[in-house]
This record gives structure tokens, sequence and C-alpha cells, in this order.
């Protein structure tokens, strides 16, 4: 009979003494792989036997590497103030949602109203020259004035249209509508709008501040194109490809999601000696934060592959073998073995145990 471990020995004994002189059987030929052990259900149950079989899951040879959550820079917004004024209303915190055009803050200012009062002067003056400049080009024609004079109305005329457009294209920086202007009248407030759909991550000010013309007032982070930027070291990046799928947790959880790598960088960094990779969020579990740590795992070859958990293999003397339930009792075969992953090991060998009932749990109490 095959020498079992002495933590077997131990656990036969106490379950011979209390199972009604249950006892272990093997068969009688001497080639030690091929012996079978029986064991009681009680010896089952202690040593925590579990049987299943081969069944295909994903696997792969994986590169790890740790990132952060990213978004391009042109989702990333600083909203400045385009005028020096008093912040009177703020509507906005951090963490909100807003729309494209939205009011996140309103700045007052003496200057914001004269600039209004300026343009509608000069608009008027501008429309008063045009006419004039048109009557004096019918003197002109019929030689009732000098062409000084007619010259002198063209150069007035010209001059006011070019301030009047300079004016216009201030007041679109200020995000002003001219049209607006002329229908509702001049205003000392000035709404300051977000660029684009997102969330305001950050505002710097508060109601009541005066600030300078290019001052930062908040900042908007469109989610559209957030994705995962990853430092993979240089001496594996020959294995990372355009396409190749990505899991990835959030530091400190086992939240996390899927990715695809879309871009591979081109420079090794001097310091870290690694490569940023930029992947493309497939799918994710929770909610993801700009600038957050991430562990990543970059899955190489990845296809469909017939698994046993590690747990069913055993390891001894350059070999690896499992055992499979045969009416009652524990036979072990040899296992020819691939790729880990995922707690799970590649069975290379599948035509000699496919639909076999293997022990999955409890093998390492089974071996010598």
């Amino acid at each position: 009979m095959k020498k079992l471990t002495a933590l077997l020995w131990g656990i036969l004994m106490i379950s011979l003494t209390a199972c009604d002189n249950e006892s272990v059987v093997t068969d009688s030929q001497t080639d030690s792989e091929d012996k079978a052990l029986i064991l009681s259900e009680s010896q089952k149950t202690i040593a925590g036997i579990k049987t299943g079989k081969l069944e295909k899951r994903l696997m792969a040879e994986v590169i790890e590497c740790t990132g952060f959550i990213d978004v391009p820079p042109t989702n990333i917004a600083t909203v400045h103030a385009p005028i020096a004024g008093i912040v009177r209303k703020i509507n906005a915190i951090a963490g909100i949602k807003v729309k494209k055009g939205e009011t996140l803050v309103v700045l007052t200012d003496p200057a914001i109203a004269n600039i209004q009062e300026e343009y509608l002067y000069v608009d008027s003056k501008t429309k008063y020259l045009e006419t004039e400049f048109a009557r004096k080009k019918k003197l002109y024609d019929q030689e009732a004035i000098s062409e000084k004079e007619y010259l002198e109305s063209e150069n007035e005329y010209e001059l006011s249209k070019f301030k009047l457009e300079g004016i216009r294209e201030q007041l679109e920086l200020l995000g002003i509508s001219t049209k607006t202007l002329e229908t509702k009248g001049i205003s000392s407030s000035l709404n300051i709008t977000a660029p684009f759909d997102g969330y305001v991550s950050d505002v710097f000010v508060n109601t009541g501040t005066y600030t300078e013309a290019n001052n930062p007032l908040l900042e908007v982070i469109n989610y559209d194109h957030v994705h995962l930027a990853l430092s993979v070291y240089s001496n594996t990046i020959g294995k990372v490809v355009l396409g190749q799928t990505v899991r990835f947790t959030l530091a400190g959880t086992e939240k996390g999601g899927w990715g695809t790598i879309q871009l591979i960088g081109k420079k090794v960094d001097e310091e870290s000696k690694s490569i940023l990779v930029h992947a493309h969020i497939d799918s994710h579990e929770t909610s993801l934060t700009i600038g957050s740590s991430i562990m990543a795992e970059l899955l190489v070859d990845a296809d469909s592959a017939f698994c046993l958990p590690e747990a069913a293999i055993i390891g001894q003397r350059d070999k690896t073998y499992l055992f499979v339930e045969k009416n009652g009792a524990y036979e072990r075969r040899n296992v020819l073995t691939g790729r880990n992953f995922d707690g799970f090991v590649e069975v290379l060998n599948t035509d000699e145990l496919k639909g076999e009932n293997i022990v999955i749990s409890g093998a390492y109490y089974l071996a010598d």
C-alpha cells in the first residue's frame, strides 16, 4: 500500500475508529502511479475533497504594470476670468455635473458695462458715417464736392468700421452676444459658462473675490475619453501590441474593469525605464476619478483554454500530476500544464482528461 502523508494517516486513524471499521483499500498493481485510494465519506469531508471537470476559461500570459486614470488634455478645461471683476455668484461646486453653455460664475464690474456702451456708440456712429459716405459719394460723382472731402468721409467711415469690428471681437471673447446687447441693453454682469459637458473638478474662487483678468476660476473635466495611462517596463514592451486586453483594479480596492491597448509610446523614461501605454476603458464597475492610481494586467496571447484550479495540480520531482475519481477510488494521473492565470492552470493533455471527475480541492491530502 502506498505510503500516505502523516497528516492523512492521522485523518484515517481517527476515522477508522469512528466509522464502523471502514478501511483504506488499494489495488494489487505494483506501479505506484496506478494505485488507487478509497476514502470513506467522513474522510472526504475532513480532507475537503471536491471534484470537477476541465472547464474552458480565459487564459493568458500576464504583464503586470501600474498606472493612473487619465483624460486627453483637450478634455480638461481651466475656466479663466476674461476680464477683471468681482465674483458675485458661483453656481458650481467640485463634483457637480454641468452642461456646455451653463452659467458657472457671474462677474460684475463697471468695465463690463463700459465696453458694451462703447460698442453701441460706435455701432450707431458707423451707421451714420455709412449714410454720410453714401451721400457724399453721390455728390462727388456729380462733382458737387471736392475729392478731398469725399476721401475724408470714406476714411472716417472705414476707420469706424474697423473700430466696431475690434469691439465686437472683445465682446465675443467675453461671451457677450451683440444681438442680445441690442435687444436687452447694457449689463454690468458677465456670465462665465461651461466650455463643454463634464464635471467641475475644482473651484478656485469664492463669492466676493476680486479677480484679475485671466485668473483661473474653476476646472471642468469631460469624461467622454477617459482612459488608462500605463507604465510598462521597457524589457517587456515587445510583448505589448495594439488591441491587447487589459484588466485593471483601482489601488487599494478590488473594483476595476477592462480595457484595450490603443497607443504605445515610443520613448523610454530614463528614471523609471518604462514606456507610457494608453488603453481605452471598455467597461468598469465603479466610478473613476482622474489621477487615481491603478494596478493593471496586460493579457498576452489571450485566448480560451481548458483549465483547472491551481489546487488541483500537484508538483513532484519536476513532474505534475492530479487525481481522478473512478468508481469511488482516486487514481493519480500525469498532467501537462501551460500558462497560469487568475488562479487557474492551462491543461495541455486534455484528450486524456476530458470528462473525468478530477479532484479540484483536497488533492494535496491525497499526494505522497
